[in-house]
């Protein structure tokens, strides 16, 4: 330890001071107590300690962790690390003391149960350090920047006794020092960086400044009655009223004493929350002088504590939600309860549509906000409403109070009538791209909040990541499905569907082929992913086609559709005729052709079946005509040969009937009627004339 260091210790001002606390003579001071036992929790440490340094010796005079304070109650300097904290007047933090040189000798003399140590000073009002609020871990750690601002939180609370023994001291001086000492007492709570509000006997109220800049007004009540009235306090909860005389103050003039007590105070700035310690402040006879409540602002801390709470209960939601609508619920219920807001919504984008659809949303149970969801908009446009606005410019918008705008969008005047005063909508991301809002409204105004978005900004893009990743699962379960109806719909036909990828050389990869079905190969046709489906398929096609197969496969190359029959020696040895269609497409710089190939062995033999019988038929039809021909001939021979002798036949006949001939002339005529007759009875071929 250095001169100047060894001029800190030994100051006779700061000693004074430290003695005239009577610290360093009581058996026990409740009030430390309490507040290393809070600094055990809330640091989550084996060990907390108040150490208050003499000019020879560390004196502890209140522990938390330890198995026997007495054993700890007071070390000489050589082996303090607190005297380092008195000399720097500033926080030491040693994330690894069996690991540093500087503290190695010390760990060892402390029988190595000193592992990592942080420690932060304890002032008077006249900044006098005259002591330090401490933590031991028995493991390396490593401390945070907020577990250190914590502690010095946690030891402004400490500070407030000091400061209230120093002017009880100072009040055993007499009756003539009082005007003076009220006059320092004013000046010394405002010096003091922890809030606090004390009352006399007569009902005067004193605020000192950070209470006042913690409650947002310059002009507070004068007495504590008005006061009282003036400025309601709620329970921690934020929304169970105080009546008066649980109030903390009152509390603190009925005699009680509280330690660590949360209340919740409504500013024009909107709820704070203080962790508030109080005492009456009486004469060692038991006289009533006033009260004391110190009070320390934990609303960035309390608020923090809600986000990480919402962050692991976000975490839990999104573990166990089975799909994205139950996942944006529980996401805004876990926010919206955190952080006390009375609605919160997720809305998911969908940019082929150009909206962004509420798919999840939560009130506070018993609010009633029917003015506000009746007829909710399940879908909104890009830049419509404050979703909307958010999804279109892709950063948090804020609605500080609603009631400033009573002429705003529809939206904003429902919830204006809902009794909602503020609203917020933060974009969920992936990357550049939002895929969706979470918008949140509350009861009270707020004024835009970037530490608040920038917390949730975390949650937003686990959110994001969850919902990314969900999507894609389930578009992945839904594309399954789609090919299974695909599948299930293409196994139902006879024909060979395919896909093949033309590449810079000509080749085709095959990028989707049916299998299922034998009916084309004539069994099951198994391809590799790099097959070349060109050169697997000339295999197959009969030798007489290959060449017009060939140029087939150099139109859809080309870019063409183009559709070919021919003939495909199969797996089975069969030769079977089949019909291929193609039709090019192009995916970006891809050459894709989707094509359909059926078996039309079947048709082309009923179609050669069908010329067969038409050729037969033509020649039975040129027989016919011939036979016909013939008969014509024969059936004019016939009528030739037949006329003739009937002509005869019938002229004699008609000249006999007439009766003028003689009988030599009659005769005649019979027996060329005879003759006529008997050429009639013989064969066409052996008629003569």
């Amino acid at each position: 330890m250095g001169a100047s260091d060894r001029d800190r210790i030994g100051d006779p001002e700061r000693l004074r001071a430290l003695r005239a606390t009577g610290l360093l003579d009581a058996s026990a001071v409740p009030v430390l107590d309490r507040v290393t036992r809070m600094t055990t929790r809330l640091l989550d440490v084996p060990v907390a300690m108040v150490s208050l340094i003499t000019e020879d010796r560390q004196v502890v005079v209140s522990t938390a962790g330890v198995a026997d304070p007495q054993a700890v109650r007071e070390n000489p300097l050589a082996r303090s690390l607190c005297r380092h904290v008195v000399a720097g007047d500033a926080p030491l933090v040693i994330d690894d003391a069996c690991g540093d040189g500087r503290w190695h000798d010390l760990v060892e003399s402390a029988g190595g149960r000193l592992a990592a140590y942080a420690g932060v000073p304890l002032n008077t009002p006249a900044a006098q350090v005259i002591g330090v609020l401490c933590v031991i871990d028995t493991t390396a750690r490593t401390w945070g920047r907020e577990q250190v601002r914590l502690l010095e939180d946690l030891a402004a609370l400490i500070e407030p006794e000091i400061a209230l023994r120093l002017a009880r001291a100072g009040a055993a001086q007499g009756a003539a020092g009082r005007q003076q000492e009220r006059v320092f007492l004013r000046a010394l709570l405002d010096s003091l960086e922890v809030s606090v509000m004390a009352c006399d006997e007569n009902g005067r109220l004193v605020i000192n400044r950070p209470m006042r800049e913690s409650l947002h007004t310059d002009a507070p009540p004068s007495d504590v009655h008005s006061w009282l009235r003036s400025y309601p306090l709620y329970a921690p909860d934020g929304r169970t009223p105080l009546a008066v005389e649980e109030m903390p103050l009152a509390r603190a003039w009925a005699g009680e004493r509280f330690h660590g007590r949360q209340v919740v105070a409504e500013t024009d700035a909107g709820p704070r929350r203080f962790l508030v310690n109080g005492r009456p402040i009486d004469t060692p006879e038991g006289h009533r002088l006033g009260a004391l409540v110190a009070g320390h602002d934990i609303t960035d801390s309390y608020r923090i504590g809600l986000l990480r709470e919402a962050q692991q209960a976000v975490t839990r939601v999104l573990a166990d939600a089975a799909s994205s609508q139950e996942a944006a619920a529980g996401v805004a219920a876990a926010v919206t309860d955190a952080l006390g807001w009375a609605y919160g919504e997720y809305r998911q984008v969908d940019e082929g549509r150009g909206v962004i659809t509420r798919i999840g949303c939560w009130s506070r149970p018993g609010r009633d906000l029917s003015a506000f969801t009746t007829g909710h908009p399940e879908v909104f446009g890009r830049g419509e409403e404050l979703p909307g606005l958010a999804w279109e410019r892709g950063e948090p918008v804020w609605i500080a109070d609603t009631a400033a705008d009573p002429a705003g969008t529809p939206r904003v005047r429902a919830g204006l009538r809902a009794g909602l005063r503020s609203a917020v909508a933060l974009p969920v991301r992936s990357g550049d791209q939002v895929l969706g809002v979470l918008t949140f409204a509350g009861d009270h105004p707020r004024s835009p909040d970037d530490d608040l978005a920038e917390l949730l900004d975390g949650v937003c893009a686990h959110v994001g990541r969850y919902m990314e990743r969900r999507r894609a699962e389930e578009l992945a379960l839904e594309l399954a499905e789609s090919r299974r109806r695909f599948d299930r719909i293409i196994d139902q036909l006879t024909d060979k569907i395919w896909t093949v990828e033309v590449r810079p050389d000509g080749t085709a990869r095959p990028v989707y082929v049916n299998t299922e079905h034998t009916t084309v190969f004539g069994g099951r046709l198994r391809l590799a992913p790099d097959d070349d489906f060109i050169a697997v398929m000339l295999r197959f096609v009969h030798p007489g086609d290959r060449e017009v197969f060939g140029a087939f496969c150099a139109e859809l190359i080309a870019g063409r559709r183009a559709q070919l029959e021919y003939r495909l020696i199969g797996l089975d040895g069969v030769t079977r005729w089949i019909w291929s269609r193609g039709v090019p497409r192009r995916e970006g710089e891809r050459l894709l052709v989707d094509g359909i190939s059926t078996d039309v062995t079947e048709r082309r033999q009923i179609t050669e079946e069908r010329e067969r019988l038409l050729v037969q038929q033509q020649q039975q039809v040129r027989r016919l005509r011939q036979v016909d021909e013939v008969k014509n001939q024969f059936l004019r021979t016939v009528n030739h040969e037949l006329r003739t002798p009937l002509t005869s036949i019938h002229s004699y006949l008609q000249l006999i009937r007439e009766g003028d001939l003689d009988a030599v002339t009659q005769a005649r005529f019979l027996e060329v009627i005879d003759r006529n007759s008997t050429r009639l009875g013989q064969r066409p071929g052996t008629v003569r004339p």
